[in-house]
């Protein structure tokens, strides 16, 4: 049922955003925090904890789909699904902690690539408008294949391990004695990963 839901998501392949506009929409992300935080008049602990849950969710289900059938050869998608449900048993994402950077860069790129596929002569969508007060599904699969396509095209076991365990919510030093590593060998790793979140392009059919 799951799998059947998605299949009738287009699977259109967009023209990925530049960096650049990947690091604007990360711009616009933390507007939207803060517009929601006077609008709500709730933390921007809460409102990011919030969204981030609901995504999460929805994300891990269309994860789990694509992993059914034998369709992931690898079973990187199912992987990438229990590293979202461990991230629920965790205390919230705070938007202020380094722990919610690899978030905010795919949440970005999947809201500026649909920002793009929706614009026309007489439609301009906001980022605003895309992110919404929750996350749509439409948002939500465009999250959940942005991040599988880039651990599976651009990341090795190595930087796969520390991406994983970032989307949990674990912060460098819990990556450290999670890998047995040094606190110091896991921020460049960590920052490779930003480099290639922020510049992989879309290689999907």
């Amino acid at each position: 049922m799951c799998a059947k839901l998605f299949d009738s998501i287009s699977r259109t392949s967009y023209t990925s955003p530049s960096p650049a506009e990947v690091k604007a929409a990360e711009a616009e992300l933390e507007a939207w925090i803060q517009e929601r935080q006077l609008a709500q008049h709730e933390s921007s602990h809460v409102i990011w904890g919030r969204y981030v849950r609901r995504l999460r969710v929805k994300a891990r289900a269309y994860l789990i789909s694509q992993s059914m059938g034998g369709r992931d050869q690898d079973n990187l998608a199912f992987r990438t699904a229990n590293a979202m449900f461990d991230a629920t048993e965790k205390q919230e994402l705070d938007p202020g902690e380094r722990s919610s950077d690899l978030w905010k860069i795919l949440l970005a790129r999947a809201a500026r690539e649909i920002q793009q596929s929706e614009q026309s002569e007489t439609v301009q969508l906001s980022l605003t408008e895309v992110l919404g007060e929750a996350p749509s599904a439409q948002l939500c699969i465009r999250f959940a294949q942005e991040l599988e396509q880039t651990i599976r095209l651009s990341l090795d076991d190595r930087l796969r391990n520390v991406l994983f365990l970032r989307l949990e919510g674990c912060v460098s030093r819990e990556i450290a004695q999670r890998l047995g590593q040094q606190e110091d060998e896991v921020e460049p790793q960590l920052a490779e990963i930003r480099q290639r979140l922020a510049t992989a392009r879309d290689a999907r059919m």
